[in-house]
């Protein structure tokens, strides 16, 4: 936009690098309804180049007129409008001028005679397409007798002419009458702003630089949408010959164009008091008058500076009291760059300083470190951030500290020990363990000197949850218990209690037992009772998980995650908690659940130290999640392609066994085992494991033999030593299955009914459905033996179709009240798909077969009327658009698929519903279309 010498009348019409502004234009172009247009902005947001390019688009005849200083005398501004009235149109009225030269009264109807003449001659002598342009109008605004006859010379032009009139303060043109009546058009300075597109724009028509859509949107920012500072920066890049467009900071703050403009139009209007103050203040943002009086700045006649600057477009008021406001960025850095000019490098420290008290005193601690640092007054910093750290420690929202830390030289920071554990924390996260615990002990020596039990306490806790998430968890229970001695608060030494019960639960030095929390303990403590309790809780889910009671942990999870301000939560806690929750939904079998959950913990929680644990589940649900595909990977491949889990081999070896690779699975699980016997000896993965290699023995030999026996021997005696359910119920289900193979049916069925009661009892969907899926007979002998079949139907719902053909050949040659169970297991595995099984049932010689039998139609044809119960996302696609009476050919253009694809989806559509044509599906599924709106691809 063309902004240099804006006020000459030759500099009007756009050209060089004016950009057009097709929005503003429509906005106030003379086919509106309204005839006044008012543009007010501060300087330097191209009011003028607007009016000049609404001028030349105007269709008929437009005067433009620049107010100066003479105009604030009425006469003078009339004469003006009558000479520039005669340019256009020689004979026009001479005697007016004659008039208005000499004394002019008010008659009766309170009109002025000499501007309703000059509007009637306007009438008589031109035609309806005219437009008056009236820029600059703040020189006259607080002129009464100039405003009242603008309006009155609006008020009585014809329909169809114009009146534009640009200031940079609110035309007193009694707007609010206008507003009302609907005949005024305002564009105001936030309509003058540059928006990203117009930046772009204007950049790429102005110069030939490559610029990047970061780069556009680096400057957009930087200029804070204000056109004349974008200009007038990208006019010093051009006469640099610059070809960087990364060099928009430095042009900024160079003293140049944009200086030397901001000077003219805006600094000349200020007095030495409101300069001082406005220079002063530019090292807070935003400004707050209170601290500038905290700080010793005089603030004494301040608002009206306020308000005009405010108007001038060079600051925005934060509220209603003009006590806060914040700089235009571009004017800031002018300030800046005066204050530089004018007060030494101590007299700025020192204002820097007396900021940094200002904010201190009035609690604002983090803006004062801030001020601190910009002083250079290191020792003050570290203070006050030592301060703020106690608090980041214990709630481990370490991010309040972390950046003042990295700006703090280190002599400053080492002899502090608050710093230093917060430092740790911050250097653990980041996955450098070494520096961490260096630090941690470097802070607990200081505490330990000073005789410090709360900073002990929370070194002890520290180094607990470091190495536990390490798998060091002997060094982790000997820190929890030392967190335990130094423990002054009952809301302390029951967290460090938990703790040091989860670690001995892990290790197997301790029995499960229930934990209450009492009211008493939560009475007291440093921490709020919500903290605490939080905190007593994350332990809990813990030893839930130990135990293997999913259905507590999915519920007790839940709870907390719906009680809780989840991203308000401290780093650590908020990852167990989306951990456990993730856990939670993916051991009952709730893949879609659980999904959602370790994407939210993916892109919430970055920080490296974390990760293998999220991709480890992450890699875990998507393997069970149903992707067929992957079930077909050869083992190896699964290994290989997820190096960062080598520690992770009992989930690698058990996939390697449900995909058929038994010998593979017991390498990987005797690896896993060599590497439990090289390092620490954590029980319950050592019992985990030792009933792996049972299991996968149990299925390379195979019969009676005792291969794996010793294995799941001594791994049942652990896990029910030490009150490991979820390994419990394992080894009976695997022992079921060999027992099984062997013809042992007597001892199968003994060894099913103690594992399934425990799996149902504790929700172990996933284990039971995954294991299950490779020994579908072992199940159907547990539904037949009736062995918790309520449980087993749900494990039939989350197995599927591939479970239907082993159990329907219970629906012939039992008895009715077999066949009537066995129905309904069919349905819940197959869903619509075993509608075609069940249907012949309908003609059986029971009633009560009958009876069940339709039953189950009847539920599996209601449930079809929300197919995403039924079908996978594509296929719910799909079938939304075929009852919507598209063919295959117009589906296959609608989804951008082959109609191959198509016609094998319809086909599954089929058999999953049971149905043989496409009028049946467009008859039963029309009436559902109000509940798929979302899917419903219609015609174009």
């Amino acid at each position: 936009m063309k902004l240099s010498n804006l006020n000459e009348r030759a500099e009007r019409s756009p050209g060089g690098t004016a950009l057009s502004r097709l929005r503003l234009m429509r906005q106030a172009g003379g086919e509106n309804s309204e005839r006044l247009v008012a543009l007010t902005a501060g300087p330097g947001y191209g009011k003028t180049t607007l009016m000049a390019q609404l001028e030349r688009c105007s269709a008929g005849t437009a005067i433009f007129l620049t107010f100066e200083k003479q105009d604030r005398d009425w006469r003078h501004f009339i004469l003006r409008l009558i000479a520039e009235m005669r340019r256009l149109c020689p004979n026009f009225e001479v005697n007016l001028e004659a008039s208005i030269k000499g004394e002019v009264q008010l008659d009766e109807d309170g009109s002025l005679a000499p501007v309703i003449a000059f509007a009637e001659e306007i009438c008589q002598k031109l035609s309806s397409q005219f437009a008056i342009f009236l820029d600059n109008l703040e020189v006259v605004n607080d002129t009464r007798e100039v405003t009242d006859r603008i309006r009155l010379l609006h008020d009585h032009l014809p329909c169809g002419c114009h009146c534009y009139v640009a200031g940079r303060t609110r035309p007193n043109l009694g707007l609010g009458r206008l507003r009302a009546a609907r005949d005024v058009v305002e564009i105001g300075q936030a309509d003058l702003q540059f928006t990203t597109e117009e930046t772009g724009e204007f950049l790429r028509s102005a110069s030939a630089l490559p610029w990047l859509e970061e780069d556009i949107r680096a400057w957009h920012r930087a200029t804070g949408g204000w056109p004349a500072a974008l200009d007038i920066c990208q006019r010093e890049l051009t006469v640099a010959g610059k070809t960087a467009v990364g060099l928009l900071p430095a042009l900024i703050k160079k003293p140049g164009a944009l200086n030397r403009y901001l000077a003219a139009e805006i600094w000349s209007g200020l007095d030495n008091k409101r300069r001082r103050f406005f220079i002063q203040s530019s090292l807070v943002e935003p400004v707050e008058i209170d601290i500038c009086s905290r700080a010793g700045i005089k603030t004494e006649m301040l608002p009206a500076a306020i308000d005009k600057m405010d108007a001038q477009g060079v600051v925005n008021i934060c509220n209603e009291a003009n006590t806060a406001f914040i700089f235009n960025p571009v004017f800031r850095e002018f300030l800046v760059d005066k204050l530089r000019q004018s007060s030494s490098r101590s007299e700025i420290f020192q204002l820097h300083r007396n900021y940094a008290q200002a904010y201190s005193s009035a609690g604002n601690k983090d803006k004062a470190v801030h001020h601190f640092i910009e002083a250079e007054d290191f020792d003050s910093a570290a203070g006050l951030v030592e301060a703020m750290a106690a608090s980041a420690v214990e709630t481990g929202n370490l991010h309040l500290v972390a950046r003042w830390l990295e700006k703090i030289p280190a002599v400053f920071k080492i002899t502090r020990p608050w710093i230093c554990l917060a430092q740790a924390q911050i250097s653990f996260n980041q996955g450098d363990l070494d520096k961490s615990h260096s630090l941690v002990n470097r802070a607990a020596a200081v505490f330990g000197a000073v005789d410090s039990p709360k900073g002990l306490y929370c070194c002890a806790l520290a180094i607990s949850h470091m190495l536990a998430l390490q798998n060091r968890h002997s060094e982790s229970l000997k820190a929890a218990q030392d967190a335990q001695k130094w423990a002054r608060e009952s809301s302390e030494h029951a967290y460090a209690s938990r703790r040091a019960v989860v670690q001995q639960q892990i290790l197997g030095r301790r029995r499960i037992k229930r934990w209450r929390i009492g009211d008493q303990t939560l009475a007291f403590g440093h921490e709020s009772p919500e903290q605490s309790r939080l905190k007593i809780l994350l332990s809990d889910l813990d030893l839930l998980f130990l135990k293997g009671d999913f259905g507590r942990l999915l519920k007790c999870s839940l709870e907390l995650n719906n009680k809780t301000d989840v991203e308000s939560l401290a780093l650590p806690y908020r990852f167990f908690l989306f951990l456990h929750l993730a856990n939670a939904y993916y051991q009952t079998a709730r893949y879609e659940e659980a999904y959602e959950v370790i994407l939210k913990t993916s892109q919430s929680i970055q920080e490296p130290v974390y990760r293998p644990a999220i991709d480890c589940l992450a890699e875990r649900i998507d393997f069970y999640s149903g992707n067929k595909s992957r079930r077909q990977e050869d083992a190896s491949k699964i290994v290989n392609k997820n190096k960062s889990l080598d520690r992770n081999w009992a989930h690698l070896g058990t996939k390697a066994r449900r995909l058929g690779f038994c010998r593979e699975a017991l390498k990987l699980h005797e690896q896993n085992f060599a590497c439990c016997r090289r390092g620490e000896k954590l029980l319950f993965e050592t019992v985990g494991i030792l009933a792996n290699v049972g299991a996968d023995k149990f299925r390379i030999v195979g019969g009676p033999g005792g291969a794996g026996e010793a294995e799941m021997t001594a791994a049942f005696a652990l896990a029910r030593k030490h009150g490991y359910k979820y390994l419990e119920s394992k080894t009976h289900f695997h022992w079921a299955w060999k027992a099984f193979q062997g013809g042992r049916d007597e001892l199968a069925r003994e060894q099913l009914k103690a594992a399934l009661q425990l799996a149902a009892s504790l929700s172990h969907h996933h284990f039971v459905a995954e294991e299950g899926r490779i020994s579908l007979d072992l199940l159907a002998f547990a539904f037949e033996c009736d062995i918790e079949r309520d449980f087993l139907k749900v494990i039939f719902s989350r197995i599927g179709n591939d479970a239907v053909p082993v159990l329907a050949s219970s629906l012939t040659d039992r008895p009715a009240a077999k066949r009537v169970a066995a129905i309904s297991a069919v349905a819940a595995a197959g869903g619509a798909a075993a509608a075609g099984i069940i249907r012949p049932l309908l003609r059986d010689d029971d009633a009560n077969v009958r009876a069940a039998a339709k039953k189950e139609l009847a539920a599996i044809r209601t449930g079809t009327s929300d197919p995403l119960q039924l079908l996978t996302r594509r296929e719910s696609q799909i079938l939304s658009v075929v009852a919507a009476g598209l063919s295959n050919l117009e589906i296959a253009a609608k989804l951008s698929i082959s109609e191959a694809t198509v016609k094998r989806h319809v086909s599954n559509i089929y058999l999953k519903l049971g149905l043989n044509k496409r009028r049946q599906v467009m008859e039963y599924f029309q009436p559902a279309r109000r509940n798929l709106e979302d899917l419903v691809l219609a015609r174009d």
